[in-house]
């Protein structure tokens, strides 16, 4: 039998965006990507010091304070869009180990279920 919270998890993947974090073993390699947002519209990443769980716009905003917006993103026909700027050149990380949250801002005027026009990925 499934938890809430396990149900919660796979309906949240299911129908929002998402967020995901691949690296390489190189330096500077760690990259955002975002799956399954809406179709060529614009978003943008952003990073946070803090974890928080705030409403915002259609979604949650889970980058808190203080946030950086590290890049504007434009998403293919498939919802997908990969981040080619450097996090630690654009971003607030300033030493090894520190930890950070990073979210996608994306527009979504026509399934926007509040009416507000946008709507956040998953923070990871």
């Amino acid at each position: 039998m499934l938890s809430l919270r396990s149900l919660f998890a796979v309906a949240s993947v299911l129908v929002s965006a998402l967020c995901v974090i691949a690296a390489l073993p190189a330096a500077d390699t760690l990259r955002p990507h975002v799956l399954q947002s809406r179709p060529g519209q614009a978003g943008v990443h952003i990073e946070g010091v803090n974890w928080i769980r705030t409403s915002f716009r259609d979604g949650v905003l889970c980058a808190g304070s203080p946030t950086e917006r590290v890049e504007v993103l434009a998403l293919e026909h498939t919802g997908a869009a990969s981040s080619t700027t450097s996090i630690l050149d654009e971003g607030i990380v300033t030493n090894p180990g520190s930890t950070r949250f990073y979210q996608v801002w994306y527009r979504d005027p026509a399934v926007s279920v509040c009416g507000t026009g946008s709507s956040l990925t998953n923070g990871v």
